[in-house]
């Protein structure tokens, strides 16, 4: 399986109730044919340029995991959306997860009250003196 990554746009003058069906419309299909590892929130957007007459434009962004032969699937079933103004389906390399490291013990250790107020005294203390 091989790692992508989908953006697209959606008309800005979609309902947001369509919005949300296109959106679930992929996300369903890529749920079905491989695995999706992160998926954006459409986020309205100004584009650089008029596409189809259009200024502005929702963008969502899908990265996930598929066989390469599902892709030509994929992108049939993004042509045949209705208020799909443009996609872009790139191959990536799959990030590489950063091992978790434990906290160090020392910020698990737990200070009493009585020692912070003691080290306050001396703190000021030793101001007051100067």
């Amino acid at each position: 399986m091989n790692y992508y990554e989908l953006s697209f746009l959606i008309s800005s003058k979609e309902k947001e109730g369509s919005i949300k069906e296109i959106v679930e419309k992929i996300n369903q299909f890529l749920n079905k044919e491989g695995v999706i590892f992160f998926q954006s929130l459409p986020m309205k957007r100004s584009l650089a340029y008029p596409i189809k007459k259009e200024e502005e434009a929702f963008l969502t962004t899908f990265e996930f995991e598929m066989e390469s032969n599902k892709i030509e699937e994929l992108e049939k079933l993004l042509k045949s959306t209705k208020g799909i103004l443009r996609y872009l389906i790139i191959r990536k390399k799959k990030p590489q997860q950063k091992p978790t490291t434990p906290p160090e013990e020392k910020s698990k250790k737990k200070v009493k009250i009585s020692q912070l107020d003691e080290k306050l005294k001396e703190i000021l203390g030793e101001n007051e003196s100067k």
